[in-house]
């Protein structure tokens, strides 16, 4: 259906309170899980939504890595990225460098894989000047996984990707870390081919979107997802860009939300001019509703926004992202907290629970869509930060994997860069 006709179909007022009220136990969770802060949901209907939403988000938690909380930069994988790559301790790392590690993370979004595997590669001068080499199947990024891989038998890559790694060697271990290396050879290429069009400051936000999100695309095997994540990914790195600003690439996992908010819209999930159309009124909509769930959300949000600049005031590209204005929800954000709901859709409907949100014959679509982020890494706070922390069973059993561990320096990345500068004095591979 064309973008005239849906200007014509009217947003469901009570979906649209419906999906606000979902925001507002998906900002509980986050001050709960990056935050360690209680705080109690005012709006009575987001209140009785509340138990239905910890049913659902709990098995998402944790070692999954499949929740995104609100604000997107707070995602596992998207702090990671920048307390340790954006805003790490690496001197050497130009702004280019940065942006290719990036890649390289993203290639598996592992932080323990990376420290160790791959991060003593990144900080020699040699690894750049061939990045792509380096992961070629003899390369030494790839010698240094499968060591990583044998050693630990620890896993390689988010159990956020739906990605089964194509039989390339009979050896399981050494099938995974080739399947790794060239998904990264891939990405790097992109990166290769992005890296250009960032930095061209003659380029509107409109046509650097568009350029950087058909490059994605035309690397092996990636998708709208691919596109979805790394373009996050870029913004988050470069906000000033503006790249998502009046675009997003919508993927099909958040159709069932659309449908639910514009049930009569007859809206084409495979068309994705259809899909972006649809939320672009959506997200207008958002910003203009004045209902009182609508309100809630505002001033529960402002109290996050809040926490979140005493937590992160040293770190210039989290506070872009946690100074929200009222009414002015950015549609990657809409799209982002969309996928989300719908899935908590599904589970009311497949647990047939009746709440607010509850069973819609619209939310149950075959989205497939693949999951590339969630959990939050552990708390950097103080010991009562820590103490408040162990009281709360769901914080303490969500900050159990290492990769909730923050970079602590380069001590073991120096360490096990010594050594390979040993093992190559002395012949060894």
């Amino acid at each position: 259906m064309g973008t005239g006709s849906l200007e014509e179909i009217q947003v469901s007022t009570k979906a649209l309170e419906e999906f606000f009220q979902f925001l507002q136990c998906q900002l509980r969770m986050e001050a709960l899980q990056c935050f360690q802060q209680e705080l109690e949901l005012e709006d009575p209907c987001a209140a009785s939504m509340w138990p239905h939403f910890q049913a659902w988000v709990k098995p998402n938690l944790g070692r999954k890595e499949k929740w995104m909380p609100f604000h997107t930069v707070l995602g596992v994988h998207e702090l990671f990225m920048v307390q340790n790559i954006h805003h790490g301790p690496v001197a050497s790392w130009d702004s280019k460098r940065k942006f290719f590690a990036m890649f390289v993370f993203r290639a598996h979004c592992k932080g323990d894989f990376f420290r160790e595997a791959q991060l003593p590669h990144l900080l020699l001068e040699s690894f750049w000047k061939n990045p792509l080499s380096q992961f070629s199947e003899n390369g030494q990024v790839t010698k240094s996984m499968l060591e990583y891989r044998q050693r630990t038998k620890q896993p390689l890559q988010t159990m956020a990707f739906r990605c089964i790694p194509a039989r390339l060697c009979e050896d399981d271990d050494e099938n995974l870390v080739r399947n790794i290396a060239l998904r990264t050879r891939t990405l790097l290429e992109v990166a290769g081919q992005v890296w250009p069009i960032v930095c061209d400051s003659a380029k509107s936000p409109e046509a650097k979107f568009d350029q950087i999100s058909r490059e994605i695309q035309r690397g092996h095997g990636l998708g709208d997802t691919w596109a979805k994540m790394l373009m996050a990914s870029i913004d988050i790195a470069y906000p000033d860009l503006g790249l998502l600003s009046k675009n997003c690439d919508v993927g099909v996992g958040a159709v069932g939300g659309l449908r639910r908010l514009m049930p009569n819209s007859g809206l084409d999930a495979e068309a994705s001019s259809s899909r972006l159309a649809a939320l672009k009124l959506v997200t207008k909509a958002a910003n203009r509703c004045k209902r009182p769930s609508v309100a809630s959300f505002w001033q529960l949000l402002s109290k996050v926004e809040r926490v979140a600049h005493q937590r992160y005031k040293k770190m210039p590209l989290i506070m872009k992202q946690v100074a929200t204005v009222a009414g002015a929800l950015s549609a990657v954000t809409v799209q982002v907290q969309l996928c989300e709901w719908r899935q908590l859709l599904e589970f009311l409907e497949k647990n047939n629970i009746n709440n607010n949100s509850s069973s819609n014959n619209n939310s149950n679509n075959n989205t497939n869509s693949n999951r590339v982020s969630g959990k939050r890494l552990a708390p950097l706070s103080t010991s009562a930060s820590n103490n408040n922390t162990n009281n709360n069973p769901s914080v303490a059993a969500a900050s159990e994997d290492e990769d909730d561990l923050p970079l602590k320096g380069l001590a073991q990345a120096s360490a096990k860069l010594r050594k390979i500068s040993s093992d190559a004095a002395l012949g060894g591979g």
